[in-house]
């Protein structure tokens, strides 16, 4: 009696012999090993490039103590920290290859395939935080916290728009709900809001600043760290604390300017910015530290040579980094780097002018 062949055989389009195949349970059974392990290999992969290249970006030298290291053995006992850290890995995967892809038809879909795992880890490690919080038990705030530390980060690499401000209110609504009652009722202390007030606080603020000194604040920190100290470090660090120093003075005198009327002369300031931005060029672990100093000189910027100097350092950046939010403060500096016609007259306008962008973006 011959049996009909059965719906599997039938759907390959083989003969039934009324048991399976060699050739029709190797091809899956193989197939599902493969699909395993090219997932295994890829989650591998990504965690080593996080270990690698990822962690030395967001600190000023990299070492075994970077906390950012630590964080990836703890990262593998929970999945929305895991799923944070390898959407964070994976799209800096992706960032890499679209400068290797330029000009390279082969290679793109090497890169939408990086692009898509950064996408579905990053779903993961959503849906990962919005279970956690539902959950009534609350097991680890640390690590919700951590996970959405880490998204930040992840916003900076994709653009650096918008996105860091929900993950950042998110953690302040953690960290509050760790405090009592009591504590956070002194923490509501309410603050004279009249404008002598405000001014004043400025004026304190910027007569602290100038008083700041950069080679005692280096010799402090790397006394209190393991880093050794050398002749080189301790230079470097002093171009990076006088970097942000030029930088935070040029910001709060034009706040002063707009609320006064005054126009504050800054050129040597924003002189001296740009030759402290040149040195630390030339040195990778702190070069990556100077983001928000660089376009506060590039807001600031009255002449062509600074402007394409400023540009040129921001190329740089973007190549050290493969942050995207690099990308985005060049687009919004050569929207003020434009016909002076076309514009307020006063250079201070600019600070006000930035409230005016839309989104909110986080240059650092």
């Amino acid at each position: 009696m011959t049996h009909p062949p059965c719906k599997k055989c039938q759907k390959a389009g083989l003969e039934c012999l009324q048991k399976r195949p060699l050739r029709w349970v190797d091809g899956p059974a193989f197939r599902n090993r493969a699909r395993t392990s090219q997932a295994h290999q890829r989650d591998k992969s990504n965690t080593l490039n996080k270990g690698k290249c990822v962690c030395k970006l967001f600190v000023m030298f990299d070492s075994q103590r970077n906390p950012l290291r630590q964080l990836i053995p703890a990262a593998l006992a929970n999945p929305a920290l895991t799923a944070s850290v390898m959407a964070l890995s994976a799209r800096h995967m992706a960032n890499g290859q679209q400068i290797q892809c330029q000009g390279q038809d082969e290679d793109h879909a090497t890169r939408f395939k990086a692009h898509t795992d950064g996408l579905m880890y990053k779903q993961k490690a959503i849906c990962g935080l919005i279970q956690a919080l539902n959950d009534p038990i609350s097991r680890s705030r640390d690590v919700l916290i951590l996970s959405a530390f880490i998204l930040i980060f992840l916003d900076l690499l994709e653009s650096g728009r918008d996105q860091w401000k929900s993950h950042l209110g998110g953690i302040k609504k953690l960290v509050s709900g760790m405090h009592t009652a009591e504590t956070s009722r002194h923490l509501e202390a309410t603050i004279e809001g009249t404008r002598e007030f405000i001014m004043g606080q400025i004026y304190l603020m910027l007569d602290s600043t100038m008083s700041f000194d950069c080679h005692n604040w280096v010799t402090e920190t790397l006394r209190a760290s393991s880093t050794t100290s050398t002749t080189r470090n301790i230079q470097s660090l002093e171009h990076l604390a006088q970097a942000y120093k030029s930088a935070t003075l040029i910001y709060g005198w034009r706040v002063c300017d707009r609320l006064t009327g005054n126009e504050t002369p800054l050129d040597d300031l924003v002189k001296a910015l740009v030759v402290e931005a040149e040195t630390l060029r030339r040195d990778e672990a702190l070069f990556k530290c100077i983001l928000w100093p660089l376009f506060i000189a590039g807001l600031e910027s009255q002449e062509q040579s600074q402007k394409s100097h400023i540009r040129n350092c921001l190329e740089s950046f973007w190549f050290e980094t493969k942050c995207i939010n690099v990308i985005n403060a060049v687009t919004i500096l050569e929207r003020f780097w434009v016909d002076p016609s076309n514009v307020e007259d006063d250079s201070s306008s600019w600070v006000f002018r930035m409230g005016q962008l839309e989104g909110d973006w986080l240059l650092i």
